[in-house]
């Protein structure tokens, strides 16, 4: 009987790995039965027509994502909204003021950080998530919840060529804030 060499065998367990991922990523973007989130949770998040299932998509990392327009102040998709519509705002003082007010952390190195680095990008690139300044929304691929409370949200992006971001949020007394933000 022949040897597997150990070179096969990691090519081997690589290939089954990836395809084994790549499925429970695809079952993860459903937000329903074996993504790990409640979906009974996941009605209650949204009042009325503030949320509706957007169209399925020809985008396998993001089939079927979930079209948020005005989320509550308790939704844990809040911060992104307000992060975008910040954005969209001129280039102001009260505008980088109602973005920052999104992260957990306050202290000033945080602040100056999210100022010189996260700013000028988000408002270069909130296009890619919001497609309309007037009717404002945006897309969820998938929800994850992680360690400590906090949930790894997925953003879709509108450009086929760019990846879709994932932001993590924490419940800070009652409001969802970044832990991390990516754009």
């Amino acid at each position: 009987m022949a040897r597997i060499p150990n070179a096969q065998k990691k090519i081997s367990f690589a290939l089954f790995f990836f395809v084994f991922a790549t499925g429970l990523g695809l079952e993860a973007c459903r937000c329903g039965k074996g993504s790990g989130i409640d979906p009974e949770k996941e009605k209650l998040a949204f009042r009325g027509d503030r949320k509706a299932e957007a169209p399925t998509t020809d985008d396998p990392m993001c089939p079927r994502p979930t079209l948020v327009e005005e989320p509550a102040k308790e939704d844990m998709y809040y911060p992104f909204a307000e992060a975008y519509k910040a954005a969209l705002m001129d280039d102001s003082e009260e505008a980088f003021l109602r973005f920052n007010a999104q992260f957990e952390k306050q202290n000033d190195a945080a602040t100056l950080e999210r100022k010189r680095q996260y700013w000028p990008r988000i408002r270069k690139h909130v296009d890619k998530y919001v497609r309309n300044a007037e009717k404002f929304s945006f897309e969820i691929c998938r929800v994850e919840e992680k360690n400590g409370g906090v949930m790894r949200i997925t953003v879709r992006s509108n450009v086929a060529s760019k990846s879709h971001t994932p932001s993590r949020v924490r419940n800070v007394d009652g409001r969802w804030k970044f832990t991390s933000f990516s754009y």
